[in-house]
């Protein structure tokens, strides 16, 4: 034991020496912004993987209405007008081994129909939040001495700029727990009534066939198409904001610290572009505000700013001391801190998109809306099995297996239908009906069929127990009966082939 306590001592001190100290090498890499952004510049975002909020240079959205994106938030569009019914879509016939098979692509007989289902159900922007000043939405031109920075260890973005002169602070953090974000906001602007919080809420955009490329953060061109509404609470420290559009509806929970009341109400014109805009003020002069908007399809009462404010640094400094981590600080080469600065926003950014409930995130995240907010099945194995290669675990069980079960039943379907058997996964989708989109390549594209065995592997190599066996079962199972299935003998020479019009790679 002697020998044991001699050896332990003198090793200490290189043990010592390699301790990686996480803490000052994240806070290195801190995103720091000097100068106005545009709409063309990637947003800094708070989050927790299920909800984002996306921010410009004041730490809110007062000059560019950025999206308030939740896994939760899916809408439908009108049906199509020109007669064209849903039911008479059965995907484009082709000969697959001798005999015609439905696939889901588009159909040109149908362009509106397999437009719609192509777009829908598709992910809405829940709202904006934003700063005005005399009662509009801050411009850049009011702006001046902008600096913004994001602390990524805690999960806080700090934002100060002068408005006529003067200055403004905003504290914004999300939270890991809830669909909310908390911002405290200072300045003598406040006291006066020259600054106040808005809420504005748009509505879907009407969805055109250029989906790649457009960011769907709403429009405000359709007023009477939808409905918001402030719902009373029987707290002074909490109301509501109830807004309905088609079949879907949701609240905005709104708190503040009782000894700082803040007051609701609605600011825009009742008929115009700004209807669904409300005003968040103070009862009582004061230079500083704070709240918490929890965005929920139920009415609830939200935790207290400082409340998601602490859970919200525990839980960002949790997650950056466990799991694995990269240190390439005493590297010399010159390629090194380019390296290290990428891993390290690389793992903040995952943990605000990619860190779900159920399902994966679509391919911007929760950034904007492209590809209609859906995600991309063949995307899955690089948007979340990095959280097992990180020894992050719990966070790869929060999507697998559940996020394929929720897809086997219209999987299964699909396979029967085109008369195979197993489980054919979809290409791009989302977990609500598990309708594969019908682009113009999503129902000839196979590279997401063997996903699912990779991912079983890594949660077997986690937890090698019956019980892990059995929880993938049925996925495994489905995805072997179909892989099995679909290959045809090529009699001719002896081999199984996959064949035509299986597409190998996206646009081959």
């Amino acid at each position: 034991m002697a020998i044991s306590g001699l050896l332990l001592a003198l090793l200490l001190p290189s043990l010592a020496l390699g301790r990686i100290d996480r803490h000052e090498i994240v806070s290195k890499y801190n995103v720091v912004r000097t100068s106005l952004i545009d709409n063309e510049t990637t947003p800094l975002q708070v989050g927790n993987g299920d909800f984002a909020f996306n921010v410009d240079n004041t730490g809110m959205q007062s000059f560019l209405p950025f999206n308030t994106l939740s896994s939760w938030a899916w809408h439908n569009d009108s049906l199509p007008s020109n007669g064209e019914e849903l039911s008479d879509y059965t995907g484009v016939r082709m000969l697959t081994h001798g005999r015609n098979v439905s696939y889901d692509i588009p159909d040109p007989d149908l362009p509106e129909v397999s437009q719609w289902l192509i777009g829908n159900p598709n992910r809405i922007n829940i709202g904006r939040i934003g700063l005005t000043y005399k009662g509009a939405f801050l411009s850049t031109s009011q702006i001046s001495d902008p600096k913004q920075e994001l602390d990524l260890w805690n999960g806080i973005i700090t934002s100060t700029f002068k408005v006529d002169g003067k200055k403004v602070k905003v504290v914004t953090q999300g939270d890991f727990d809830s669909d909310a974000v908390v911002f405290n906001v200072e300045s003598d602007l406040l006291a006066s009534g020259d600054l106040t919080v808005a809420l504005d809420f748009p509505y879907p955009p009407i969805h055109t066939t250029k989906y790649k490329y457009e960011v769907f953060v709403g429009v405000y061109d359709f007023p009477d198409n939808h409905t918001t509404s402030i719902v009373p609470s029987s707290t002074a420290d909490t109301t509501h904001i109830y807004h309905e559009l088609q079949e879907t509806s949701y609240f905005v929970n709104l708190r503040w610290p009782s000894n700082s009341p803040l007051r609701l109400s609605r600011s825009g014109n009742s008929t115009g572009v700004a209807k669904h805009r409300y005003s968040l003020d103070q009862r009582h002069s004061s230079s500083s505000l704070s709240f918490t908007a929890h965005f929920s399809t139920d009415r609830q009462t939200p935790d207290a700013p400082s409340r998601i404010a602490h859970r919200n640094t525990v839980g960002w400094q949790k997650y950056w001391t466990n799991g694995g981590f990269v240190d390439l600080t005493a590297s010399s080469n010159p390629a090194a801190d380019e390296l290290q600065r990428r891993i390290i926003l690389s793992q903040y950014h995952v943990r605000v998109n990619s860190a779900a409930t159920g399902q994966s995130p679509q391919e911007s995240g929760l950034m904007n809306n492209g590809w209609y907010g859906k995600f991309h099945m063949e995307m899955v194995v690089w948007h979340n099995a990095h959280w097992a290669t990180w020894g992050r675990q719990e966070l790869f069980d929060k999507i697998f297996p559940d996020l394929y079960e929720s897809l086997l039943p219209s999987s299964l379907a699909r396979a029967r239908e085109m008369g195979w058997e197993g489980a054919r996964w979809p290409k791009m989708t989302e977990t609500n009906t598990g309708v594969s989109s019908p682009g113009g390549i999503n129902g000839l594209l196979l590279w997401q069929q063997p996903h699912p065995m990779y991912l079983a592997e890594l949660a077997y190599q986690a937890d090698p127990t019956r019980r892990t066996l059995e929880k993938w079962d049925r996925v495994i199972t489905a995805t072997a009966d179909y892989m099995a299935s679909y290959a045809w003998k090529n009699e001719s020479s002896g081999y199984y082939d996959l064949g035509p019009p299986y597409l190998p790679l996206d646009g081959s």
